[in-house]
C-alpha cells in the first residue's frame, strides 16, 4: 500500500487480492504496475546527500509543519517507510524518516521522482 500527500493533492494506491494495483486517490482505476514498481524503486533506493547531526527541535525550521511530501509504505498493515519532505535549501531538501526519527537531506531531482502524476500512473 502506498499513501502519499501532497499541498495538492493525496494519492492512494493499493494492491488487491488479485495482485494489481488498485488507485483509490484522486481517482480511481487499475495502475500500471511498471509505473508503481519504478516508484517504489525510487524509494528504495533514495540517498541521503547530507546527514543532519543534532536537528533541532523545532519542525518549522526544516519545513515538516508544511511537508512538500509525506509517504507512507505498508505492508500487511505494517508500516515499512514513513517519510516526511520539508522545505529546500538550494539543490537539496530537508526529509525525516520518522520510523528511524532521523533528518537528511536529498537531492531536489531525487524528491521529483516521488511526484506521482495520476495521468502518467492510471491505465486509460
Amino acid at each position: 500500500e502506498i499513501k502519499i500527500e501532497y499541498p495538492e493533492y493525496y494519492f492512494h494506491c493499493k494492491k488487491d487480492e488479485d495482485k494489481f494495483w488498485k488507485i483509490s486517490s484522486p481517482d480511481t482505476g487499475t495502475a500500471k504496475s511498471w509505473k508503481i514498481n519504478a516508484l517504489l524503486y525510487d524509494i528504495r533506493y533514495l540517498n541521503a546527500s547530507g546527514f543532519i547531526d543534532k536537528p533541532t527541535a523545532s519542525e518549522s525550521l526544516y519545513g515538516f509543519n508544511q511537508p512538500q511530501i509525506d509517504l507512507v509504505l505498508k505492508s500487511k498493515n505494517a508500516i515499512l517507510v514513513n517519510l516526511t519532505i520539508g522545505k529546500e535549501t538550494g539543490k537539496h531538501s530537508y526529509i525525516k524518516n520518522k520510523i528511524k526519527n532521523r533528518i537528511y537531506k536529498i537531492k531536489n531531482k531525487d524528491k521529483e521522482k516521488l511526484i506521482v502524476k495520476i495521468e502518467g500512473i492510471k491505465i486509460q
